[in-house]
This record gives structure tokens, sequence and C-alpha cells, in this order.
């Protein structure tokens, strides 16, 4: 682990970090998602199975999202795991009697909901430019996200649909679909 210009100690719900961790195992694809999208998804040595971004496509599988492998965890050298909050209460105490940090995300259903998801994963990684670096990518994100909805009001039906992926560096749509 490093610490990098002081930025550490910082706390996480309950959680706290001395500095910044050097191998992180992730099963929560929207964290996965998040963490390739600001740049530190070489932190990461383990993956679930249902993480399904591009970049992780080689990294090592550590089973499912709610019960996962805490052996490989611990093998893997991962100081931290993060999740959603699907992940079992048996396998988080499992990981914690190993000392490793467990971080679970719950996903709410506002704009500061996601930019504190974002600037925690980004803190956890890398301190104060790593909340930077996900708060911009957020930011970016609302911004792309804004420029679909003021076209779908630009268009002449009142219904639109649209398919995102998380593969690109932000997001890219797959398919949009107009219909009456």
């Amino acid at each position: 682990c490093t610490n990098s210009d002081g930025d550490y100690p910082i706390t996480i719900g309950n959680t706290t970090f001395e500095e910044s961790p050097e191998k992180v195992a992730v099963v929560s694809p929207n964290v996965a998602d998040i963490i390739d999208c600001i740049g530190y998804n070489t932190k990461v040595t383990l993956v679930s199975n249902q993480v399904l971004t591009e970049s992780y496509k080689d990294t090592e599988k550590c089973g499912n999202n709610i019960d996962p492998d805490v052996d490989k965890i611990v093998k893997s050298g991962a100081t931290v795991l993060l999740a959603d909050d699907n992940i079992s209460d048996g396998t988080i105490k499992k990981l914690e009697d190993k000392d490793i940090k467990v971080v679970q995300f719950h996903y709410g259903n506002t704009k500061d909901d996601v930019k504190t998801t974002y600037a925690s994963i980004g803190s956890i990684l890398q301190g104060k430019e790593g909340k930077e670096k996900a708060e911009s990518a957020c930011e970016l994100l609302f911004k792309y996200l804004g420029t679909y909805k003021d076209q779908s009001k630009r268009k002449n039906s009142q219904k639109f649909m649209m398919y995102v992926s998380g593969t690109g560096p932000i997001a890219t749509v797959i398919e949009e679909s107009w219909y009456n």
C-alpha cells in the first residue's frame, strides 16, 4: 500500500484506510465499471463472474458476487474487497477475519448518491487524486446522459428507450429506440 501526499487516512462508511491499496478484489459489476472509468483497473486482481467489462476479460475470477471464493481472494494478495450490498454476511465475516477490508456500495436514486459512490471508490483507490478523477468522470457521465435526455425531448415521440453499455470510457449507447 502507498500513502500519497498525506491523503490518508480516509474513512468510507465504517472502514478506515491508512493507505492506498495496491491489490483490490471487485465482485460488483457496477464498481468494476467505475474503477475502469477512472483508470485504476490495474489495481484489480480478481473480479466476480458477473463482471463483464471488456478490460477485465483476462482478470482472474473469484466466483459469484454473493459468495465469492474467499481462499482465492486471500491468495491474490488483495487487501480490499469492493462489493454491492448483496454479498453474504458470512463471506464478509470470513474476509474480515483474514484482515481484508470489505466495502459495500448501496446504489441510491439521486445524482448525489451516484456522485458519492464514485467519490468513495476514487478515494479508496488513490486518495484525493482518485476522488477528483472519479468526480470528473461522474460529471462527464451526467453530461452525456443529459445530452441524450435533451435529444429525446426534441423527437416527435413521447417515449424513448436507450440501452447503455459500460464498456466504453464512460458509457456507449448501443441502441436507441423511438416508439409511440
